[in-house]
């Protein structure tokens, strides 16, 4: 992808540098604050090769690109030098949560099954509530499987916990976030919410810091839905696998959740 070209089409399409107020990026999206957003030719972002989808949400103009977003983001940054952007690569979830994960290397001692030569690892419900397919969220990136496989949590309970043995490889400063890299390689990331990213960490309280081992069952993060909720959020949780294309699947192995039971099975591929 020519990164330049991609910053100039959607610079142009969201009515030029004057429209935009500041901008950011996180995942996968460039969020945008706009003077005018009927400004923007919204159909003609969701027409350009590369741009996964066009949203609008919480007062941002969202344009979801996928794992080159940081590299569109300089770009645009570039061309546009928008001083009032969140600009720092610690900022961004996708690039750090794959930079930590980059920088462990761990033994393969997570608890495996094999029935009929299927061989797959379990993993262990991270909060109370019921459980429904990753495509029925309201967040079209994570419902698309842009992040990966995975699944939704409606929660019950107010604590998320380590679904597996692993490490912290990141966890967002709002706190919402929180990634695992389990003992046997496979990559977890929870978000608590949809949008939540917007409450700047108030809510939540993490009970660990990015690099912590973690067994399944350790508390992770506690956040007060109740509030949440009042505020207008939907809690939501996602849990999706961003190495599942490692895998032949993900399978959703019970409607409803309760914590440190099986819930998720995620499926090795199989060997010739």
């Amino acid at each position: 992808m020519d990164y330049n070209k991609m910053a100039k089409i959607i610079l142009n399409c969201i009515g030029g540098k004057s429209n935009v107020i500041s901008v950011m990026y996180c995942i996968t999206r460039l969020r945008f604050n706009l003077q005018n957003e009927d400004m923007a030719d919204t159909e003609a972002l969701r027409n350009t090769k590369g741009v996964i989808c066009v949203l609008t949400s919480c007062g941002q103009y969202q344009v979801v690109l996928g794992n080159c977003v940081r590299n569109v983001y300089a770009e645009l940054n570039r061309i546009g030098n928008f001083d009032n952007s969140v600009t720092e690569e610690n900022n961004n979830i996708f690039y750090r949560l794959y930079r930590a994960i980059s920088n462990f290397f761990t033994a393969v001692f997570c608890r495996r099954a094999k029935s009929n030569k299927l061989s797959y690892s379990v993993m262990y419900a991270p909060i109370k509530g019921r459980v429904i397919p990753l495509n029925d969220v309201a967040d079209m990136a994570f419902a698309k499987g842009d992040f990966g496989e995975g699944v939704a949590i409606i929660p019950e309970t107010k604590l998320l916990a380590s679904p597996v043995d692993g490490r912290v490889v990141f966890l967002a400063d709002t706190m919402h976030t929180v990634a695992i890299l389990s003992n046997n390689g496979t990559e977890i990331l929870m978000h608590i919410g949809i949008e939540t990213v917007n409450l700047k960490g108030k809510y939540f309280n993490s009970y660990v810091s990015e690099g912590d081992a973690v067994k399944m069952g350790d508390p992770l993060i506690e956040f007060d839905g109740d509030l949440i909720a009042e505020e207008g959020y939907d809690l939501t949780t996602l849990i999706v696998i961003t190495n599942s294309a490692e895998y032949d699947g993900v399978d959703i192995i019970t409607k409803f959740a309760i914590e440190q039971k099986p819930f998720v099975r995620v499926i090795d591929k199989t060997k010739d």
